[in-house]
């Protein structure tokens, strides 16, 4: 059994910060937290060591022409991608996104152009930090550098995903970038899928741990007003956690200049259930 002294949050939204949470995992802020990241772009930035993560990142609003680029570095320019997205009404299942002003890195933008966020196969879009302000860049830079502190210290790394139909692609391709960009730090993947499976069981890759949980279909999470998608505040995902107890050690301990430690919730064996309200 491995022995894990700290876990960070490495996406894809803000429902993996909701499951380390309930199961008292969650004992700081990652680079990933609040935000949406997907599984690549998470991978790439933690193996380049953050160089890109916060730069050229676009202030976006769909319902006007007013596209600002800030921390400009790799281009000095805004993407069209912008302008064509400009067009369409944007939502992340049933959360209407039309008119929301987002906050997007340009260097991480989908390959396939759709006004369903949720669908979207590349994003970092920074939801709950200004990272286009000098005090939000220094939120995310105090982030990156404690997670850098503790990458190689006994860290597994949780990725919770999207809603997935297709399981045999999908495995594949969380194996394939993981090697591509070969990245060894421990991860598991929290698989979330509508397909149909017996019963929640766990499949080891090399350093990746993926866990397969079958959860209810896009369209019905959507139309009960789900704030996320596979909600652990509002799903139950014990067997999840009980896998990860089979496979790892949990001896938590705090990590070098840590910004919060969430209330209500007890680090010790076991969990709380109640839900922090987000900060």
């Amino acid at each position: 059994m491995k022995e894990i002294n700290y876990v960070v949050n490495m996406g894809r939204r803000c429902n993996c910060t909701g499951f380390l949470r309930t199961y008292g995992l969650g004992r700081f802020n990652s680079p990933f937290e609040w935000m949406y990241c997907d599984y690549e772009t998470a991978i790439i930035n933690i193996t380049s060591d953050f160089k890109d993560y916060t730069n050229d990142v676009v202030l976006f609003n769909n319902r006007s022409n007013d596209f600002r680029l800030f921390n400009a570095k790799n281009t000095s320019r805004v993407d069209r991608f912008f302008t064509e997205l400009s067009k369409q009404d944007l939502h992340y299942m049933g959360q209407d996104y039309t008119g929301v002003t987002l906050k997007m890195s340009q260097n991480y933008l989908p390959t396939r152009m759709d006004g369903d966020i949720h669908s979207w196969d590349r994003l970092c879009i920074f939801h709950h930090i200004d990272i286009h302000t000098s005090e939000g860049l220094a939120k995310m830079r105090r982030r990156i550098e404690r997670f850098m502190n503790i990458r190689d210290k006994n860290t597994l790394l949780i990725y919770l995903t999207q809603i997935i139909t297709d399981i045999e692609k999908m495995e594949r391709y969380y194996v394939d970038v993981a090697e591509k960009n070969h990245f060894c730090l421990p991860v598991a993947i929290i698989f979330c899928t509508s397909e149909p499976i017996e019963e929640t069981y766990l499949k080891k890759f090399k350093n990746l741990y993926v866990i397969y949980k079958q959860v209810p279909p896009s369209e019905y999470q959507a139309r009960l007003g789900f704030y996320s998608d596979n909600d652990a505040g509002v799903l139950d995902f014990d067997d999840v956690y009980a896998i990860l107890l089979k496979e790892f050690q949990f001896i938590l301990m705090d990590a070098p200049g840590q910004e919060m430690k969430p209330s209500g919730i007890s680090f010790a064996a076991g969990y709380d259930r109640e839900r922090p309200a987000a900060p």
